[in-house]
């Protein structure tokens, strides 16, 4: 039965090869006589005819050895369509990110730092489904790390340096309500221990960012005179803190959760004197 099977097979076959060929040649014939329907239709019986014929060969393949090579296309067709959807997520993330530069462009405020590393978090996912290595995943997201130690730096130091004023207005008050020797000496002092702090903590951040180191920068931007002894255990607990987050975004190569939350509640004015209040008890927007 299989044989007849078989033999019936290569009839049809052979027909349908016969057919092809004849129903191309008939169309190439109708075409060049513009007769462009009769060549329609017999170019596609002469395209159908030619599947029918290699579609069996296919699957005669697969008994001759050559399975395994069918199945290599299959799977190099399956990694291409695989890597297309990664580089059109890729492509999806720059449009975003293209997007929101253009929107923020011409505006004083931009983007939260939570909205910023939730996309860096998928561009870092594709990075990582592209099998881009942790060395050059670290290395292409340095800067940015750098960046945010300059946020987190310059934050503590407008704290501390609005806080100086405070300080400040503290012993010009005690002084112009009496004008003695020892206020003025008060004043004078204040001057002084506040002016070495200013020299030591240096304009900050400047040049190339990869050269800035940010524990030695927050250590030297802390003050270490002209606080009491109680308000400067607190200016070096947060210096302490600022440490550890900064690392902790050192290790993830982004914003960690806390650090973009500390950079979104306190980088502005307002926030800057809310910190002061939190750490001190007072801040140079308030009304004395």
């Amino acid at each position: 039965m299989d044989g007849l099977t078989d033999k019936l097979r290569d009839i049809v076959l052979f027909a349908a090869g016969l057919i092809a060929v004849g129903a191309l040649f008939m169309a190439a014939f109708e075409g060049l006589n513009q007769r462009f329907a009769s060549a329609t239709f017999l170019g596609t019986l002469g395209v159908a005819c030619v599947f029918l014929v290699f579609m069996p060969n296919i699957e005669m393949f697969k008994v001759w050895g050559v399975e395994a090579k069918l199945r290599e296309v299959k799977d190099t067709l399956t990694q291409a369509q695989v890597l297309t959807k990664k580089l059109n997520k890729l492509a999806a993330i720059n449009a975003r990110v293209s997007y929101i530069l253009m929107g923020w462009g011409n505006r004083m405020d931009g983007p939260s730092a939570k909205e910023k590393q939730a996309i860096l978090d998928e561009v870092d996912k594709q990075l990582a489904d592209m099998e881009i290595s942790l060395e050059e995943r670290a290395s292409i997201t340095k800067p940015f790390v750098q960046l945010i130690g300059i946020d987190f730096y310059y934050i503590y130091v407008v704290v501390m340096e609005r806080y100086a004023k405070v300080k400040s207005a503290d012993v010009t008050r005690a002084y112009e309500k009496d004008k003695s020797d020892a206020n003025r000496a008060i004043v004078q002092k204040f001057i002084d221990e506040e002016g070495r702090w200013m020299a030591a903590k240096g304009g900050g951040p400047t040049g190339d960012i990869n050269s800035f180191v940010f524990e030695e920068a927050i250590n030297r931007a802390t003050p270490r005179e002209w606080l009491n002894d109680q308000e400067r255990v607190k200016a070096m607990t947060f210096a302490q803190q600022l440490i550890t987050m900064f690392k902790a975004c050192e290790k993830k190569g982004g914003y960690t959760p806390e650090g973009a939350e500390f950079v979104d509640n306190y980088r502005r004015p307002r926030g800057v004197d809310e910190k002061s209040r939190e750490l001190f008890g007072r801040a140079y927007g308030d009304t004395y």
